[in-house]
């Protein structure tokens, strides 16, 4: 099955699960828990044989390490040496902790602050397909309920602007447009999960945040990324799961179908979904749908087109309104018509002042110059009003770009031959004098002419592919090009759609 037919099926906002994985694709300096390991050893002694020699007497038969032992036995180790030498190589750390301490939080251990100072926030990695991936994501998140991670940086909350929970704090939050950060986050130390003793307190005390994590996860699509199939989080949660839902229940059966690995292999463009089994400790064998790919682009843009009415960010702030409804006050709330008979699609909800609610259509020409939110938002259904409106024929429009957001326009074929034709007119009527080869829009600004003026010279440096697209849209979307006619950044902004969506 192809990814866009297995997520063509949701109706809800998926839950995307963030492992270790996502950060190191995108970020330079980042560790995976052994070198992280790997990383304090070597600060603390100059070589890796302390590492190696936890590493070894925590290993099983199999080779496989218990990482939160060796973590323990690393804190240890670094408790001892930063105590015995206050004002040494770590004095900062020790700044810190006895910072901590006076305030009577001695949770944050000297290993965690250290932890919190090697992995916050890094450079991006942004080559030119990461810095594409990382734009789709970004776009995507619109279409994305809450994320899930175990990792402790603060790169997600950084990139999309979803609100960071942490911990035990997620039995008080709002699942919509949130980050949950249930192993701890680098802006509170004392929050990290790495030592034996740390995973016990929160097997002990996560009770309830498993009931949480289990009820998104039994109402949403959940999808996986930046993990493995052997990934020890991804085990545990199946088996959290399948502890509280018999495997063979219909119940059981609607959470594997939502359930989606994405794992990466170098190289695979491969977007196809196959079905894994996994054998669970107690629960014996699962069935998870899984895509083994190194096209990220491919799957953020699956997400990117999701066809949900409503936004992550819109559904947070409606919760939140709704809670003040239940606190009582003098909130009013007014029911129009007969609910219980209307379908999904049909359902309207408007927030606001009551003297400012109103329903509102835009035109054609209201769509252009609000071009770029339209676009970034993929708001299809205000697009879809274009079959309620008319679009004249010389009308300089956007239906190039609108085509890609929304499949169901009524005779898109005209208004893009109408599109095409309009900006040829106009390029045909730039004089000669005006047709000067600049590389950027600042260029022409510069050149100091008459606004009507600077207009020809860029429509016909944009139209002949002399200046850049991007740099085209940074202009197009500051306040600065409203500073033109109307009129003219319209022709623009048709002429930058079709150039960007030529098809």
């Amino acid at each position: 099955m192809k990814l866009s037919e297995f997520m063509g099926s949701y109706v809800n906002h998926p839950v995307v699960f963030v492992g270790a994985g996502f950060s190191r694709r995108y970020l330079t300096g980042t560790y995976s828990w052994p070198e992280l390991l790997k990383k304090i050893v070597y600060e603390m002694k100059g070589s890796y044989d302390f590492y190696f020699d936890s590493a070894g007497r925590n290993a099983n038969s199999l080779g496989e390490v218990d990482f939160p032992k060796v973590a323990s036995e690393i804190e240890n180790e670094f408790n001892r040496l930063l105590e015995s030498d206050r004002n040494g190589k770590f004095k900062s750390i020790n700044d810190k902790y006895y910072e901590y301490a006076s305030s009577g939080n001695y949770s944050a251990s000297r290993i965690k602050i250290f932890i919190s100072k090697l992995v916050d926030l890094h450079e991006t990695n942004d080559n030119e397909n990461n810095a594409k991936e990382m734009e789709l994501f970004a776009k995507a998140s619109r279409n994305i309920g809450s994320i899930i991670t175990t990792n402790y940086d603060r790169f997600i909350e950084t990139l999309i602007g979803f609100k960071p929970i942490i911990g035990n704090d997620i039995l008080l939050s709002n699942p919509y447009g949130s980050v949950y950060k249930i192993h701890g986050c680098v802006s509170h130390p004392e929050s990290i999960v790495i030592s034996e003793s740390d995973y016990e307190r929160f097997r002990v005390s996560n009770h309830l945040i498993r009931a949480q994590l289990i009820s998104l996860f039994i109402h949403n699509p959940i999808i996986f990324i930046g993990y493995s199939i052997s990934d020890e989080n991804i085990r545990d949660i199946l088996k959290t799961i399948f502890s509280y839902i018999s495997k063979d229940s219909d119940l059981a059966d609607k959470v594997r179908k939502n359930f989606l690995l994405i794992e990466r292999e170098e190289g695979s463009d491969s977007l196809d979904v196959l079905e894994h089994d996994v054998v669970i400790e107690n629960i014996g064998n699962i069935k998870i749908n899984k895509i083994k790919t190194d096209n990220f682009s491919g799957v953020f843009g699956e997400l990117v087109g999701l066809k949900l009415p409503v936004s992550s960010m819109d559904i947070r702030k409606v919760e939140s309104v709704m809670r003040k409804i239940k606190e009582g006050g003098s909130v009013k709330v007014k029911i129009v018509g007969d609910l219980e008979n209307l379908s999904n699609d049909e359902l309207v909800m408007a927030v606001g002042s009551i003297q400012k609610i109103t329903y509102h259509y835009q035109s054609a020409s209201e769509m252009v110059m609000n071009y770029f939110d339209i676009m970034d938002s993929r708001n299809d259904a205000l697009i879809m009003l274009l079959n309620k409106i008319k679009v004249s024929r010389n009308q300089y429009f956007t239906a190039h770009g609108f085509s890609t957001i929304c499949n169901e326009i009524q005779g898109i074929e005209q208004l893009k031959e109408n599109q095409i034709r309009n900006l040829n007119t106009y390029f045909e009527s730039i004089d000669p004098s005006e047709r000067i080869d600049y590389d950027t829009v600042d260029e022409i600004l510069s050149l100091g002419f008459k606004s009507y003026k600077t207009v020809r010279i860029l429509f016909y440096n944009v139209y002949v592919d002399n200046i850049n697209l991007d740099n085209v849209a940074d202009y197009l979307r500051e306040g600065v090009a409203l500073e033109i006619l109307p009129s003219d950044y319209k022709r623009l902004v048709s002429l930058y759609d079709y150039k960007r969506y030529p098809d």
